[in-house]
C-alpha cells in the first residue's frame, strides 16, 4: 500500500514530470556526438571583379561546399561524456523517487500520530459522559452532590475541546496527506517491514547519483583535454576565372581546410573548469558518504530507542489501568474523593495516549531507517 501511495505521490511531482524533457536533450546530444559530423554543412561563395576600377576584364567567381570534422578522439570522447550524463540522469531520477518516498513516508506517520491522540481523546470523553451521566443521576436522587456533578461536567467540557483539537489536528495532517499523493491515508502501510543489520551503500540512490556525476566530470574533463582548439573545416572549392590577357574563363575545383590555432587563452579557462567540476564532484560523494554513514547510525540508534520507548510506554498504560480500576471501585463504594477518580482516569488515558504514539513512533523509525539506507517501500 505504501508504494501505491509513492508512485500517486509521484504522478503528481513536477519535478519528475520534467525529467522527461531532460532526458529527451540528454538523448540529443548523445545522437549528435554519434554523428559523423560535428556541425551542419556550409555553403560558401565569392565573385570578384575589377569592373568598378580599371575594367580590363578580370573575373572570379568561387563555390565552396564545406564542413566541420571531429578533432582526432572528440567524436568518442563526445560519446562517453552524452552517455555518462544519461546515466547520471536516470541516477537522479531514482534519488528523486526516494525523495518523494521519505515525504509519504512522513505524511503517513503525522496522519498514523494524529489518529492516535484523536482515539485516545475519544476513549477520554466517552468516559467522561458516562461518569457526567452517573453523577447526574445519583444528584437526582439525592446521592451525591451538586459540586460533584460540576467537576463532573467541567471534566466533561475540558474532554470536548481536547477532542476537537485532536480532530482538527486529524484532518490537516489528512488534507496534507491527499495533497501529496491524492489517495486517502491507510496508516496500516506503516508497518514496514524491520531494515537489515547491513546494507551494501553503493545501492543507495543518493551515492549512485553522486558517482554518476563524478563520471560525468571525468568524461568532460577527458573531452576538454581533447578539444584544445575549434573544430576544423574542410570545404570542396570550384572557381572560375578570367584574367586580363583574355576573354577565356579557367575553371578549377580543390579542397580548403581551415585549422584553427591551439591558445591557452582559450585553452586554460576550459581545463580549469572540467577540472573544478571534477573536484566538486569527488568532494562530493566523499561527503555525501560520511553523511549517509552518520545518517544510517543515527537512524538505528533512533529506532532502538523507539521500540524501547514504545514498550515502556505500554507497561506504564497498563499500570495506570489498573490504577484507574482501583479508583473507579473505591469511588464506587464511596471511598475515594470525585476529584482523585478524575486524576486517575487522566492519568491513565495520558497513558494510552503515550502507548499508542510511541507505538506510531517505533514504526516511523522504522521507515526512516529504512529511508536513511536508500530503500524504497
Amino acid at each position: 500500500m505504501l508504494r501505491t501511495a509513492v508512485d500517486a505521490a509521484v504522478s503528481r511531482n513536477a519535478g519528475l514530470q520534467g525529467a522527461a524533457a531532460r532526458k529527451a536533450l540528454v538523448v540529443a546530444k548523445q545522437r549528435s556526438a554519434a554523428a559523423f559530423l560535428p556541425g551542419a554543412p556550409s555553403l560558401g561563395a565569392a565573385y570578384v571583379t575589377d569592373q568598378v576600377i580599371r575594367n580590363r576584364n578580370a573575373r572570379d567567381a568561387e563555390l565552396s561546399l564545406g564542413t566541420q570534422i571531429w578533432l582526432p578522439g572528440e567524436g568518442t570522447a563526445s560519446i562517453r561524456a552524452a552517455d555518462a550524463d544519461l546515466s547520471r540522469l536516470e541516477a537522479e531520477g531514482t534519488r528523486q523517487l526516494l525523495e518523494v518516498a521519505g515525504q509519504v513516508r512522513e505524511a503517513l506517520a503525522a496522519v498514523a500520530g494524529a489518529e492516535a491522540d484523536q482515539r485516545a481523546s475519544q476513549a477520554r470523553l466517552r468516559d467522561a459522559r458516562i461518569l457526567e451521566a452517573d453523577l447526574a443521576r445519583r444528584v437526582r436522587g439525592r446521592d451525591a452532590a451538586e459540586a460533584e456533578l460540576l467537576v463532573a461536567s467541567a471534566d466533561r467540557i475540558e474532554a470536548e475541546a481536547t477532542l476537537s483539537e485532536k480532530t482538527a489536528a486529524l484532518d490537516a495532517s489528512r488534507v496534507d496527506y491527499r495533497t501529496l499523493t491524492g489517495l486517502e491515508p491507510q496508516t496500516a502501510a506503516l508497518n514496514e517491514p524491520t531494515p537489515p543489520a547491513f546494507v551494501a551503500r553503493p545501492s543507495d540512490p543518493r551515492v549512485v547519483e553522486a558517482q554518476r556525476a563524478v563520471q560525468v566530470a571525468q568524461a568532460n574533463r577527458e573531452l576538454a583535454g581533447i578539444q584544445t582548439r575549434d573544430s576544423p573545416e574542410v570545404a570542396l572549392v570550384g572557381r572560375q576565372t578570367r584574367d586580363i590577357n583574355g576573354n577565356v574563363y579557367d575553371h578549377s575545383l580543390g579542397l580548403q581546410l581551415r585549422l584553427p590555432f591551439a591558445t591557452e587563452t582559450r585553452n586554460a579557462p576550459r581545463r580549469a573548469a572540467a577540472e573544478v567540476e571534477y573536484t566538486d564532484a569527488v568532494a562530493t560523494l566523499a561527503r555525501l558518504e560520511r553523511e549517509l554513514g552518520g545518517g544510517e547510525s543515527r537512524a538505528r540508534i533512533e529506532l532502538a530507542s523507539a521500540v524501547a520507548t514504545r514498550d515502556l510506554a505500554a507497561k506504564r498504560a497498563t499500570v495506570f489501568e489498573r490504577q484507574r480500576s482501583l479508583f473507579e471501585r473505591s469511588f464506587a463504594e464511596g471511598n475515594t474523593p470525585l476529584a482523585d477518580l478524575i486524576r486517575a482516569r487522566t492519568l491513565a488515558f495520558q497513558a494510552d495516549a503515550a502507548r499508542e504514539r510511541a507505538d506510531v513512533g517505533a514504526r516511523q523509525a522504522r521507515g526512516r531507517l529504512n529511508q536513511a539506507l536508500g530503500l524504497m517501500p
